[in-house]
């Protein structure tokens, strides 16, 4: 059976969404997700997981039932990504939890352990979506060492370099301070039980390692820029010397010349 993720914006209104499943199904409100159950006229049920910070886990769906649950979806999203990141998974049922090629092996059919893959799930299509921002960054300023060896200097003002940096920081920022997408979800403080599925999912999913490198390339940007900052600065107060030095010499001449 199908598991499909999708990361769709930056953040869902999930009370406004949980107010218009209710006409239609019972869905559950956690703090930060909604479950919906979807009931099938086969001998399983489908489940989708909403989660505030945009992303989307369906399980047991067809995909023509995920594209329109995605299509219902759009008026409750804010600020809608660019790139719809993707995941795809099977999953089945087996003695013990475990995921192999993509196969999620699920231990009996309480959806609470469907709910904590979920977490993972949707915390590493939101990371995808920043991953997309970091190397989009990366591949603009890829160039700028080489022009910087080969030229000597790169064509960039000081405004460009702060607006570069600003970049950065802002990206770094969306990674690192978005706790509900880097730390463990509050939900496991009330359900340490389930914690153990959510950490093996995560470590599957190589989060802390994606996060790491994502880090490591916005510090070797950072540097490199900060370095040609502090180079702009040096010749900013080199020319400003150079131009007080001229003024100086200009006041003497003319002092010499209406002293005669």
């Amino acid at each position: 059976m199908r598991c499909t993720s999708f990361c769709t914006a930056n953040q869902i209104d999930l009370n406004r969404l949980n107010v218009e499943l209710n006409f239609s199904t019972k869905p559950h409100l956690y703090k930060d997700v909604i479950h919906q159950e979807i009931p099938k006229e086969r001998s399983h049920s489908g489940d989708v997981f909403y989660f505030s910070y945009g992303s989307i886990v369906m399980w047991g769906l067809e995909e023509a039932e995920e594209k329109q649950i995605l299509e219902n979806l759009k008026k409750f999203e804010k600020d809608p990504v660019l790139k719809i990141e993707r995941d795809d998974f099977t999953f089945t049922y087996g003695e013990t939890m475990k995921i192999d090629e993509d196969e999620i092996f699920l231990e009996g059919k309480n959806f609470m352990q469907k709910l904590a893959i979920s977490y993972a799930i949707a915390q590493s299509g939101k990371l995808a979506v920043f991953e997309e921002g970091v190397n989009a960054i990366v591949e603009k300023s890829s160039q700028l060492p080489q022009q910087l060896a080969h030229e000597g200097k790169v064509p960039f003002s000081r405004k460009d370099i702060f607006k570069r940096m600003g970049e950065l920081f802002i990206e770094r920022t969306r990674v690192n301070l978005n706790s509900n997408v880097l730390d463990i979800p509050e939900f496991f403080w009330e359900n340490p039980e389930l914690e153990p599925v959510y950490r093996k999912t995560a470590y599957y999913l190589d989060m802390s390692k994606r996060v790491d490198g994502m880090n490591k390339k916005l510090t070797v940007i950072h540097d490199f820029l900060d370095i040609l900052s502090s180079e702009l600065n040096h010749q900013h107060s080199s020319r400003l010397e150079l131009t007080i030095i001229v003024l100086i010499v200009i006041e003497v001449l003319l002092m010499l010349f209406w002293s005669k």
